[in-house]
């Protein structure tokens, strides 16, 4: 039965795992396939600056994803 219940806890250990991995892997790119890296940029904006983080393809520099952190209600 020991073995029973430490196989168990492993199998779901080894899930759970699996699950942040796909969650927090980066997006890729459209039309290069390549996994995009992250970088902070500040949008263009008079008041107030706001700070987005985007994933950009490293092989052709296209943008991917941009999320905007901070940004206040309108």
């Amino acid at each position: 039965m020991d073995l029973a219940w430490a196989l168990g806890l492993l199998v779901a250990g080894g899930l759970l795992l699996g699950i942040v991995m796909l969650v927090t892997r980066p997006p890729r790119c459209r039309a290069c396939g390549v996994s995009a890296t992250h970088v902070e940029e500040y949008e263009v904006s008079e008041h107030p600056r706001v700070l987005a983080v985007s994933y950009r393809c490293p092989r052709c520099g296209e943008l991917v994803v941009r999320r905007p952190v901070g940004v206040p209600d309108a």
